[in-house]
């Protein structure tokens, strides 16, 4: 977006926005999800698809964080069930994210993750059978 007025009438802009988050470009670091502006020069394209990309990583390294706290917490709280029942929890719990399809002609990659949590003094699960000697 281009914005014609004196410099002054820009300052006072960026000046109101800045507290909301917009930054110069030259100042944008990582994990950075506002606006960010130049004055003076067009901002380059491939500087815009890399703060896309950076914000698309950022998204899913913060939902993986989410989903592994979400995954804590409910073994957490199965665990308090357990003690208040009197059982011991074996093996921590085992969260399972699938995305499904949309319908029946959808053969688009899908999005599948398996979050384990892994308790202290308690071996993590194997994947699949065990091996027979």
């Amino acid at each position: 977006m281009e914005v014609n007025g004196t410099a002054e009438e820009i300052g006072h802009i960026i000046k109101q926005h800045e507290i909301y988050g917009m930054m110069e470009v030259t100042k944008v670091k990582k994990g950075f999800g506002g606006i960010a502006y130049r004055v003076g020069t067009p901002i380059s394209i491939e500087a815009i698809e890399h703060g896309l990309e950076q914000r698309d990583q950022e998204l899913i390294d913060r939902a993986l964080e989410a989903r592994k706290i979400t995954a804590v917490a409910a073994d957490q709280m199965i665990s308090t069930k357990a003690q208040e029942m009197g059982l011991k929890q074996r093996t921590g719990l085992e969260v399972e994210v699938v995305e499904e399809k949309k319908n029946a002609g959808d053969n688009e990659p899908k999005f599948e993750q398996t979050i384990e949590v892994v308790r202290e003094g308690i071996a993590p699960r194997g994947r699949g059978r065990p091996r027979k000697p």
